[in-house]
């Protein structure tokens, strides 16, 4: 298990974009009814890198970031700030987390008819050092 999601939010409380769009913090597979817009992440999988001699020394972990709100073009704002912040991350310790990158995947868009929230979920995958 990795504490990525210390990394996650060192990285996004000291954005690369310049902006301070994050309503909040993101928070782990938490959801908030009180905000109009917040962000929650969850981890999906955490592989190890196989090694010939010994225990992984590097893990890949992908993660879901998902961005809820009310405006479309507010939460395309909120999900295009993260993903500058977190694709291609600088090598180093974030929190006590060393990073040995981060790549985007993919991302994903719906509209959630019973709250009326709008939802977009980027899938990164960070490469962690142990």
């Amino acid at each position: 298990m990795s504490n990525v999601g210390r990394a996650i939010a060192n990285i996004l409380a000291n954005g690369n974009t310049g902006e301070a769009p994050y309503p909040g913090h993101a928070d782990p597979e938490t959801y908030s009814n009180d905000r109009e817009e917040y962000t929650t992440y969850q981890v999906r999988s955490n592989e190890p890198s196989d090694t010939k001699s010994g225990v992984s020394t590097l893990d890949e972990v992908e993660v879901e970031i998902i961005c809820y709100g009310n405006s479309y073009p507010d939460l395309l704002t909120l999900a295009q700030n993260i993903r500058s912040d977190l694709d291609r991350v600088a090598y180093g310790t974030y929190d006590t987390v060393e990073l040995n990158g981060v790549q985007f995947v993919t991302s994903d868009e719906d509209y959630d008819h019973i709250t009326g929230r709008y939802e977009i979920e980027q899938v990164f995958t960070f490469r962690v050092k142990r």
